[in-house]
């Protein structure tokens, strides 16, 4: 086969045209630091990296899903210590209130303190995290105690009789968690323990108070402390996953790296290569058509 002068000129113009891409690819590799820029720079390696930043994402949202739960639980857990605290002060005026040697005065000034504490045990039932109420099962928006006749309150919240007591997380692909109980389940022997003690102060009977009343005040605190065993359990179980979670972002980061970001040194030494064969490609190019007609009648 002849090779025409037109075929050399269009093979010159093809080898200046790769040499000059090769130079604007690893400039563009200089400048954004990274070896893939658009598809055609490495389609397997590219599906590869976007199945990975897909990867990061879900496990970012779980990771944030998981912390929100855990401040969640660590909200509830501080609202908890705090009821154990007054229950125990309401226990000690129990104690002191079932000596027969107080007088009146004093059994009145333990009753009004006792009505205080109702007030606080109330607004600890009543504890938001944001706009969620921690201990009114589904219906989060509303506080769950409501003041009612007596000096008391009345739970109002989500029930497990109304199916609607459980708030559910979802911490993973298939990893769901009841994150809270419900106030009626709650404070419901607390209230009842304190509303006991202050009737009987308010009535004078010793006996009662410290034949029913102590044993009631046990009662609830044994309730409270269980479920802070609960609550405790439940966020060091989400700081696991949460470790967990932060573990596979970092490693599946590193391996995105690995695949899009360019080798800078390496990337300079291509680039200088390309350079190099440029100027040689523009060489080769001017020395073929150096040529005049006498060459070709030779």
């Amino acid at each position: 086969m002849r090779i025409s002068t037109g075929m050399m000129a269009q093979s010159a113009i093809a080898n200046v045209q790769t040499a000059f891409e090769r130079i604007a690819r690893s400039q563009e590799q200089m400048g954004t630091g990274r070896r893939i820029n658009r598809p055609s720079d490495d389609p397997v390696s590219l599906q590869h990296m976007m199945t990975l930043k897909n990867a990061i994402q879900r496990t970012e949202q779980f990771r944030r899903n998981a912390e929100e739960t855990r401040n969640f639980l660590g909200v509830t857990d501080s609202a908890l210590d705090e009821a154990m605290r007054l229950v125990r002060r309401a226990r000690t005026l129990a104690v002191q209130a079932a000596n027969d040697t107080i007088d009146a005065s004093v059994r009145a000034n333990l009753a009004n303190e006792v009505r205080g504490a109702i007030l606080q045990l109330g607004a600890i039932g009543n504890t938001a995290y944001g706009n969620r109420h921690v201990f009114a099962g589904q219906r989060t928006l509303a506080p769950p105690f409501e003041p009612a006749a007596g000096g008391g309150f009345e739970y109002v919240g989500g029930r497990s009789t109304t199916g609607d007591a459980d708030l559910i997380a979802q911490i993973g692909p298939s990893d769901m968690m009841v994150i809270n109980t419900t106030g009626d389940l709650v404070f419901g022997s607390a209230f009842a323990a304190l509303h006991g003690l202050r009737a009987n102060l308010e009535g004078g009977s010793s006996s009662l108070i410290s034949r029913e009343d102590l044993p009631a005040f046990d009662e609830a605190l044994t309730n409270l402390m269980g479920v802070r065993v609960q609550v405790g359990s439940s966020v060091r179980r989400l700081e696991n996953v949460v470790q967990r979670y932060e573990s596979a972002t970092l490693n599946y980061t590193q391996i995105v790296s690995r695949i899009e970001d360019a080798d800078i040194a390496r990337t300079a030494v291509d680039l200088q290569t390309a350079e190099l064969t440029y100027q040689g490609a523009l060489a080769a190019t001017r020395i073929g058509f150096q040529q005049s007609l006498l060459d070709f009648l030779r």
